[in-house]
């Protein structure tokens, strides 16, 4: 199980309502890879990535039923 990075909380990874940021490790950065809960996604916003990444190539958002 994954933690939120906002709360700490559990969560389940690809539940509806959550984000995640995944930057790789390599030899010029140190990666970044984080995900955030349906809840603090909610409350704060969706995870996102440095100013420095295309944003849709390494973070997304995990829509509900209704599309949102």
């Amino acid at each position: 199980m994954t933690k939120c990075d906002v709360c700490g909380c559990f969560m389940q990874v690809g539940s509806p309502g959550t984000s995640w940021v995944c930057v790789p490790h390599t030899e010029i950065n140190t990666g970044d890879e984080r995900e955030r809960c349906a809840k603090c996604t909610e409350h704060y916003g969706k995870a996102r990535s440095s100013g420095q990444y295309i944003e849709h190539l390494v973070s997304g958002f995990v829509a509900t039923k209704g599309g949102e």
